[in-house]
């Protein structure tokens, strides 16, 4: 079973109100995930909104957050992006640990569901449109790349 980390609840929600001026309610952890240096969690504030915090340990890739940001900004709504937080960053630090907010998105799974023909269609347009959009090069500088150089003694 998935523990939680070493973060108090109160403290959570103080870093969530300052950081994203958000007036948060409660926070609930939710035992899931496969990252072992990363914990999530249910966010309801105050107003009925309702968020998805990820907790990371350490320091994130930036790519992580900034691609798909740009994604959402390019008109792919589909795409889950990171909040901005006061001071427009996608991630916030809290002693040794990385917070990433998301819109929470409640709905029906797909791989337990099943798609129609028509969500394939639309799965197959998100895809091309994804494929299509260009990164700055202030977002390419963060993306890792994959060198295939060949080790000789192979």
């Amino acid at each position: 079973m998935i523990e939680k980390p070493n973060l108090p609840d109160d403290v959570l929600v103080s870093s969530l109100n300052t950081q994203y001026d958000l007036r948060v309610k409660q926070v609930e952890f939710l035992p899931i995930g496969n990252d072992s240096a990363a914990w999530v969690y249910k966010v309801f504030t105050a107003n009925s909104h309702t968020y998805f915090l990820k907790v990371k340990r350490g320091a994130i890739t930036a790519s992580s957050v900034l691609v798909p940001r740009h994604l959402y900004a390019a008109g792919l709504i589909q795409v889950v992006a990171p909040v901005p937080n006061t001071t427009n960053d996608l991630s916030t630090q809290l002693n040794d640990f990385t917070l990433i907010l998301y819109p929470y998105v409640s709905d029906e799974n797909a791989m337990d569901t099943g798609m129609s023909l028509e969500q394939w269609a639309e799965y197959g347009r998100v895809v091309q449109h994804i494929h299509a959009t260009e990164l700055t090069d202030a977002i390419t500088q963060h993306v890792p790349r994959e060198t295939f150089t060949l080790n000789p003694r192979w």
